[in-house]
């Protein structure tokens, strides 16, 4: 079982994401955030072993946010939710500010896969 903190801007779509990681079997523990100092101050309380992390959280960009967040937790596996071509973003794996990467497009495919994986 996982601990999960969910991060995007969208209330819709973390409120939907949340109640659907409850659905699957795989997650323990769940918060949710849709700003930056709100994922940073569930953290301060939180430590989940996946951070799903929207690609426009902030207008300056979500590396800060996933720098920040890996400071505070170096071994946390961090996904980036991105509408971007999976191609656009194995850079930031190489470079390690991401773990993982999923579609939006295609989120709960690609999440049950990748959480069943993690909880193993």
């Amino acid at each position: 079982m996982l601990q999960v903190l969910v991060v995007d801007r969208s209330r819709a779509i973390v409120a939907s994401l949340g109640s659907w990681l409850g659905r699957t079997g795989f997650v323990s523990g769940l918060k949710t955030a849709t700003t930056a100092t709100a994922a940073m101050r569930a953290l301060a309380s939180f430590s989940p072993e996946v951070v799903l992390l929207d690609a426009t959280i902030e207008p300056g960009g979500w590396q800060p946010l996933a720098q920040r967040i890996r400071e505070r937790l170096p071994t946390v596996h961090l996904v980036l939710m991105s509408a971007a071509a999976p191609g656009d973003l194995r850079h930031l794996r190489r470079e390690g500010l991401i773990d993982d990467f999923v579609s939006k497009t295609d989120l709960a495919r690609q999440l049950r896969w990748k959480l069943r994986k993690l909880a193993l």
